[in-house]
């Protein structure tokens, strides 16, 4: 995925027709990650695990858990300071997502 925005205006329109769908939760929640906006990753993994959880976003939804616990609120400021997940450890377990 290389524009996570992009994805993002695309799963809204998906999830517009069809708010039952759990795979563009599941791609949202990876385009979050992508953004650094660990929060929100949460909230759209966490949806697509009420409709239908596989292994793939179970685990995402753990490491995202395991992240904010961590202290990391998603913040910019957090970011900037160097405290925010490694992205390509999350990338790894959300690539089977798309």
């Amino acid at each position: 995925m290389e524009m996570p925005n992009h994805a993002l205006i695309d799963c809204g329109r998906v999830l517009r027709e069809n708010p039952r769908y759990p795979r563009p939760y599941k791609i949202a929640a990876r385009a979050f990650c992508m953004l650094g906006k660990w929060q929100e990753a949460l909230q759209k993994v966490s949806r697509a695990n009420e409709l239908f959880a596989d292994e793939s976003s179970i685990k995402l939804h753990n490491d995202l858990l395991k992240k904010l616990r961590k202290g990391d609120n998603g913040s910019y400021t957090a970011q900037r300071k160097g405290n925010s997940p490694n992205v390509h450890q999350l990338d790894s377990a959300t690539k089977k997502l798309v």
